[in-house]
């Protein structure tokens, strides 16, 4: 039997906001700070397989929607990659992409991390001479676990963290939109509602999509989910 446990150390990357001035520089400086630090804290032992869980504010998220002639991966993920370069410009050049395993005929969600940033997370993990499991966006994390119990007709997924919130909407098991914003739970109701009548989800005959509320996974600690119809945000954020 191996010594090693065999699930890797999940270490969530919580940074505060970067106040150098510095930009996206300063951003992925304050997010290595952090990471040492929260590896000083764990200390885990060498040869340790250790996940970092990064908040979705150091991540940016994309939905690649399905074309029949582009649906090998590697021309999915160029397609993923022109997409977030249309977005956001030319910064998006020095992202690392990644894009969720396609199935035929449906939308695939994708996500871009700091080049330097990525490098950064696991040369510091080799240095102390631990194993790198991979790095995670939280919103991935949340809704891997909770795939199974999404309703059947679909939600909103809401992930709060200190610099926001992320919002993806799932329908017939694939994401459809993806929106993330500064703030916090007092403007949840109104982005849902301005997304949803973007997206022609409020008809009269539409049943409400639920929103389902996805707690960031902290240190090896498990993920708990709220379910709450559309018309209830208002009401709960308010008492809260």
């Amino acid at each position: 039997m191996s010594p090693w446990p065999t699930e890797p150390l999940v270490l969530a990357l919580s940074p505060p906001p970067a106040t150098d001035g510095r930009g996206a520089a300063g951003r992925v400086d304050a997010a290595l700070a952090a990471w040492r630090a929260v590896l000083d804290a764990a200390a885990p032992p060498p040869r340790r397989r250790v996940q970092c869980l990064l908040r979705d504010d150091l991540v940016r998220f994309r939905v690649v929607p399905w074309n029949e002639r582009l649906h090998r991966p590697a021309a999915r993920h160029a397609l993923a990659r022109q997409s977030f370069i249309d977005t956001f410009g030319e910064p998006a050049r020095a992202w690392d992409v990644q894009i969720d395993a396609p199935r035929y005929g449906r939308a695939s969600l994708a996500c871009a991390i700091d080049a330097r940033l990525l490098a950064g997370l696991v040369a510091e993990l080799a240095a102390r001479g631990l194993r790198s499991a991979g790095v995670q966006p939280a919103l991935v994390q949340a809704v891997n676990e909770q795939r199974r119990r999404l309703p059947r007709q679909g939600a909103w997924l809401v992930l709060g963290h200190e610099a926001g919130l992320t919002l993806l909407l799932v329908q017939g098991s694939q994401p459809r939109h993806v929106k993330q914003l500064a703030g916090t739970a007092q403007v949840l109701d109104a982005v849902v509602q301005r997304e949803s009548f973007a997206l022609g989800l409020d008809a009269a005959d539409a049943a409400p999509m639920p929103v389902l509320h996805l707690a960031q996974r902290q240190v090896n600690a498990p993920v708990h989910v709220r379910v709450r119809a559309r018309e209830q945000v208002r009401e709960q954020v308010q008492t809260t």
